[in-house]
């Protein structure tokens, strides 16, 4: 191969100028779905920091006595030494049980993986979280002291749970 034929094949054709105008329109598309997939990521988020509050807040006002703490993806249930994490897994559409217990956690979908599914009304889920610790431990029946709450490992109130799920 001589220099002219090598001229030939860098000079700027049209095809190259094309291609390097498409390249550029797709990097652009790229870049504008990227945006918008972190816009529905946010979304979600959001979507499911409000569904854990009010999980803990409907937990709360069932059962004073359970610690409750909200996070931005997930919602921990503790009485005593034990505890749940529960986070919604809205693309299964179903609760997503945990704990560092794995004992605890396994019974718990033994007995009430049924009751698993993501509803609008939380009243399935919160009664078997609920009964699971009463279960566990038959003094939650009797307990009048109230329990914490946390909000971001953070101690808070009701009023300040509330306002963390109202928040975007």
């Amino acid at each position: 191969m001589n220099l002219k034929d090598l001229d030939i094949i860098l000079e700027d054709s049209p095809t190259t100028i094309n291609e390097i105008s498409q390249a550029n329109d797709l990097a652009k598309e790229l870049e504008a779905k990227r945006l918008e997939v972190l816009s529905l990521e946010n979304k979600l988020s959001i979507i499911s920091k409000k569904i854990c509050g009010e999980l803990a807040i409907y937990l709360r006002r069932k059962n004073p006595s359970l610690n409750i703490g909200a996070y931005r993806d997930y919602c921990k249930i503790g009485y005593k030494s034990k505890s749940l994490k529960i986070k919604p897994d809205l693309s299964r559409g179903i609760w997503i049980i945990g704990s560092k217990s794995n004992s605890f956690a396994n019974s718990f979908m033994k007995k009430y993986s049924s009751k698993t599914s993501l509803d609008p009304d939380v009243d399935k889920i919160s009664n078997a979280i609920i009964n699971h610790f009463s279960d566990h431990y038959k003094s939650l029946r009797e307990d009048v002291e109230p329990g914490l709450i946390l909000i971001e490992d953070r101690k808070g109130s009701l009023v300040d749970l509330i306002r963390f799920i109202s928040n975007d």
